[in-house]
């Protein structure tokens, strides 16, 4: 009795591996999303704009250096930054 128990243990084991299909894969007629050119498109327009404005900020810090009231102004600016 008992070698019959353990090869039908043996059995089951071997059974549970078997993956049964039920339903098999449509591919869709369209793309729905993510939209990759619009992501793109974004993305690069972000990047321009980002590099304009940092390129003109740091224009803005090279010449406030060298002139004193901008400099003042621009220290006012910091201070009241920090304090809030």
């Amino acid at each position: 009795m008992v070698k019959q128990f353990e090869l039908a243990k043996l059995d089951e084991g071997v059974d549970s591996t078997i993956i049964q299909v039920i339903d098999k894969a449509v591919l869709p007629e369209k793309k729905a999303k993510p939209k990759r050119i619009l992501i793109v498109i974004v993305a690069a327009f972000a990047g321009f704009f980002i590099a304009v404005f940092a390129a003109f900020f740091k224009e803005f810090l090279g010449r406030s250096s060298d002139d004193p009231e901008t400099r003042v102004r621009l220290e006012e600016f910091k201070r009241l930054v920090r304090s809030k």
